[in-house]
């Protein structure tokens, strides 16, 4: 069963888009020292005379950003250290000067960046521009932008003079519901209750529609004061990348309470879900017995919400709380891993093909397809967590005698479920695996998560042939199906967790838990 069909009466409804997206732009003339050799060429500019040229250019910026600041009325600010919170000056000057619209204020510290240096050869004596990292002065104006909200441009005041744009998906859907005249509550970045979710939604939807290319390089424009003439000079415009991108997905309770109280138990979910298994379901993937990703994971508490995280290959499914918005989300850092399907050239020949998905922007649509799918299987992976409930009432039943009627019309008795037995709580650890929250599970999927993802050791293997973990399964899904905890797929060999088969299964497996860490303790 899906999340929101089970608390369809408690929640209001659904959000999915963006929320954390920053671009990154590149001026490819500037990106290696041979196309760099060319500018210079063009500009009379020595390697002696590198150092003082890439200072005039900083000056320029620095003149720019003050001169921005002085016409928009908006204050400057220069931090000595780098993780100074930005963040917080922003929100103290917005309450100061209590803008709506325009530059708020314009924030310039050093920063270590990917950039440029002459240095000598020892060899010839020659001199020669080195690309490695050091320190530059970078530049972040933070705008409330009549369409997208609070947002920032960043340039790097040195070669290669380096470009990032910072754009929130919810604070665009804020703006562009207030343009519209649009009721809504919020708090802390997220939506609480929305008049017209279905606008809303078709509002978010927008984003990954966009021509982004054009929309940044106007941005930039604006702020950059020797663009012009470097485009002009060399007949190329800013490239831009997506550096990172948050797909996210509210599922908005009417009530806080109510996902208060539910809260604790999807927490207790996510941090007992099967790292590799699990977590590569919800990124659409297969985890194969050779395959050597780690799967990481931490919870941590925040002033808005206690936060459960994942992490593979470097990308994160995270989960919390954001006071009646229970937000799943998705946050792309290494998109290589996921496929898109695209036109590519095979042995001369355009082919539509699946191929690894790279950072263009025009790659947007997929970014969303992806997190979208996360979260929904994350979700739905924890619809088995139910409100508070005495466990006796669903454990007491299990441990008495049931007959049930065979196939050929007479009875048998079924004996009790032993719930703390070990072999019988590994079984029924693997059908509460993520992947079988939608498609259901057969005996053979069973047996082959249990021997190949080290639920047995070697010794139990030893002493069992596969023959006989298949009948020792089967007859375990025969009491599962007795007292009603998993039910049979009509006409096939595939089952699901009954409604009550995940309460009971969750307390079990719950109760296990508390027997293990006694032990660990002890």
């Amino acid at each position: 069963m899906r999340f929101t069909e089970k608390y369809q009466q408690d929640i209001h409804g659904t959000l999915f888009g963006f929320d954390r997206m920053i671009f990154n732009g590149y001026f490819f003339p500037f990106q290696q020292a041979k196309d760099l050799f060319f500018y210079l060429n063009r500009k009379h500019v020595l390697l002696k005379e590198f150092d003082t040229h890439a200072k005039e250019l900083t000056g320029r910026i620095d003149l720019r950003c003050h001169q921005l600041a002085a016409e928009k009325e908006a204050t400057y600010h220069y931090l000595n250290f780098t993780k100074g919170n930005k963040a917080k000056i922003v929100e103290e000057e917005i309450e100061k000067s209590g803008k709506t619209e325009g530059l708020i204020t314009v924030i310039a510290c050093l920063e270590v960046c990917s950039s440029f240096r002459v240095k000598g050869r020892q060899s010839d004596r020659t001199l020669q521009l080195q690309r490695g990292h050091r320190k530059c002065k970078c530049y972040y104006l933070y705008y409330l932008d009549k369409e997208f909200g609070l947002m920032y441009v960043k340039l790097q005041g040195w070669f290669p003079f380096n470009a990032s744009v910072y754009i929130n998906g919810r604070s665009y859907l804020k703006a562009q519901l207030k343009n519209q005249g649009v009721e809504f509550t919020e708090y802390k970045n997220s939506i609480q209750w929305c008049s017209d979710l279905v606008l809303a939604q078709k509002l978010l939807d927008r984003l990954h529609q966009k021509k982004w290319d054009r929309i940044l390089n106007a941005m930039l424009t604006k702020v950059h004061p020797f663009l012009e003439e470097m485009q002009k000079m060399s007949g190329h415009k800013y490239k831009w990348y997506m550096d990172a991108c948050e797909g996210a997905t509210d599922v908005l309770f009417k009530e806080h309470s109510k996902l208060k109280e539910l809260y604790p138990d999807l927490v207790n979910r996510a941090i007992h879900f099967k790292g590799g298994e699990d977590v590569y379901t919800f990124f659409g993937k297969t985890l194969l017995p050779q395959c050597s990703k780690e799967v990481q994971g931490s919870k941590k508490r925040f002033d808005q919400g206690f936060r459960v995280k994942h992490i593979l290959d470097r990308n994160t499914i995270k989960m919390y709380d954001k006071g009646c918005a229970l937000r799943i989300e998705v946050t792309i850092n290494n998109p290589r891993t996921f496929k898109i399907f695209r036109q590519v050239i095979r042995k001369g020949e355009r082919v539509m093909t699946w191929v690894p998905m790279g950072k263009s922007t025009t790659n947007l649509y997929r970014y969303a397809e992806v997190c979208k799918q996360g979260n929904h299987k994350y979700l739905d992976s924890l619809s088995d967590v139910e409100p508070k409930e005495p466990i006796s009432k669903y454990l007491n039943p299990l441990g008495k005698k049931k007959v049930i009627k065979t196939k050929k019309g007479t009875t048998r008795p079924v004996g009790p479920i032993k719930i703390m037995s070990h072999l019988t709580s590994l079984i029924i650890e693997a059908i509460n695996n993520g992947k079988f929250a939608i498609k259901g599970f057969t005996n053979k999927a069973i047996k082959k998560l249990l021997i190949h993802k080290n639920y047995f050791t070697k010794q139990q293997l030893l002493d069992k042939t596969e023959k006989q973990l298949t009948g020792i399964i089967s007859r375990i899904f025969l009491k599962l199906r007795a007292y009603g905890l998993i039910v049979r797929v009509n006409k096939t060999f595939t089952y699901k967790l009954s409604r009550n088969g995940r309460i009971i299964s969750y307390a079990i497996l719950k109760l296990r838990q508390q027997e293990i860490d006694k032990f660990k303790i002890a």
